[in-house]
Parts: C-alpha cells; sequence; structure tokens
C-alpha cells in the first residue's frame, strides 16, 4: 500500500504542474450546476452575495500542492507508528497486542492502515484536481460528477478499510487479554 500512496503523492504533484500549459490565466474554483462560477461570501450588510472566485495559475499550483504535499506528510508520519512510546497507543485489547510478541504484527497493520487511508485522500485530491482542470477547460458548461463518484468509491474504500482493522483488533479465539 505504501507504494500505492506515493504514486498518488507524486500523481496529485504532476497533475497540478503538469496541467498549468493547458489551464487559464486565472484558475476558476467554484462552479454551480448551471454553469456559473463563483461562490457566496458575507457583504458588509451581513447578506450573503455572489462573488466569483479565482486564483492565479500559480496561485493554483503552489497551493495545490502545499495541500497536497501536507496531507501526504501527516499521513507518512502517521505510519510511522513503530517509533512512537508504546504509552501513546489507545488500541482495543491493549494488554494482548502490546505484548513484544505482538507489536510487529500490530505495527505492520496499523502502517498499512495509515498508508491506505493517505491512498485514498489522494485519490479524492486527483479527482478534485482533474475537476477543476475540466471545469477550467469548457465554454459551455456541463457538470462532471467525476470528483463525486471517486469520493463515493473512496468513502466506501475508507470504510471497508477501518471495518477491517477494528477486525483485526479483535482478540485471537482463545486468547486472553
Amino acid at each position: 500500500m505504501r507504494t500505492l500512496f506515493v504514486i498518488t503523492c507524486f500523481a496529485n504533484i504532476a497533475f497540478a504542474f503538469g496541467t498549468l500549459p493547458w489551464m487559464p490565466e486565472k484558475v476558476e474554483y467554484s462552479f454551480y450546476c448551471d454553469g456559473r462560477y463563483g461562490r457566496f461570501i458575507l457583504d458588509e450588510d451581513g447578506r450573503y452575495v455572489l462573488r466569483y472566485k479565482s486564483v492565479s495559475l500559480l496561485t493554483h499550483a503552489v497551493l495545490m500542492n502545499i495541500t497536497i504535499i501536507g496531507v501526504g506528510a501527516i499521513f507518512w508520519g502517521l505510519s510511522l507508528v513503530p517509533f512512537t512510546p508504546i504509552t501513546s497507543y489507545g488500541t482495543p485489547n491493549r494488554n494482548y497486542w502490546l505484548k513484544e510478541e505482538n507489536r510487529p504484527k500490530i505495527f505492520r497493520r496499523a502502517r498499512s492502515y495509515c498508508e491506505s487511508m493517505g491512498f485514498g485522500v489522494m485519490l479524492v485530491f486527483l479527482s478534485i484536481q482533474w475537476d477543476i482542470f475540466s471545469f477550467n477547460q469548457v465554454t459551455s458548461f456541463h457538470y462532471h460528477t467525476v470528483q463525486d463518484y471517486a469520493t463515493l468509491i473512496v468513502i466506501a474504500f475508507l470504510i471497508v478499510e477501518t471495518i477491517r482493522y477494528v477486525l483485526f483488533l479483535r482478540l485471537p479465539k482463545g486468547k486472553e487479554e
């Protein structure tokens, strides 16, 4: 899973910089189903009004990559489970899993879980970038749902991974805590 996580991190970075030649000078971020660009902001009278939101091309690439690298670093840091103090673990069946003979198994599984979560989040970022890119390519607007479907698939993946991890943390049959 580590390989997929690293590949999707680099794919996000490559996509952000690789699409720059095809992006407009001002990149639009907010889109409505009828094709308008924009967002609602609070004006001086306390009312929400529609304002158009765009950023420069370089700002888009830099902000996207700072986000990707920051989130990737967080998940990479979480995957360094074996290097954290044992007293910081709040795992179910703690006495069993933190015994010397069981630690390698739970450390491997926890690292794999963090990497799979990072992989899922990087897929969501990739779909967000794809939507931003495709929205900025069209003159007549057509709503794409790549991000919606990708996010649903990734959420299902993350739920399955979480269930697998929780089931892993149960005590094996015949073992006492």
